[in-house]
């Protein structure tokens, strides 16, 4: 819950991207060698008909395709989200570089419900 939440903010502040923008990268997405970081923005998460998380291949604007460097803090979001892969499905190039907790793709609508709750925590403090 939370440190997925921390890993998104980060990741959205760190590039510049939309929300279903940053769900949408993959492994094969982001490279992380050395002391730099680059994600290549190439599709963004959308819901069908049904309701059913699909990754789209086309953005909302060509001004988002492309590839970005990442800040220091950034890059280490991505590698703590990898280290925090338990099995070798979760490291496969095409899986989710920020996975949800059953390592699967995190819908935008339970950020939303995620970031609700939290708000609604602090509220009643």
């Amino acid at each position: 819950g939370a440190r997925i939440l921390r890993w998104l903010v980060e990741l959205m502040l760190g590039s510049g991207l939309r929300v279903n923008e940053v769900l949408a990268l993959r492994n094969m997405d982001v490279e992380v060698a050395g002391t730099s970081g680059v994600i290549s923005v190439t599709g963004t998460m959308i819901e069908d008909d049904r309701w059913v998380l699909v990754r789209h291949d086309e953005l909302k604007s060509r001004e988002h395709a492309g590839s970005f460097t990442l800040p220091a803090y950034a890059r280490a979001v991505i590698l703590e989200a990898r280290s925090a892969q338990q099995d070798i499905v979760g490291r496969l190039p095409l899986a989710p570089a920020l996975p949800g907790r059953r390592g699967t793709v995190i819908s935008a609508r339970s950020v939303r419900r995620a970031l609700r709750t939290r708000s609604d925590a602090l509220k009643g403090s």
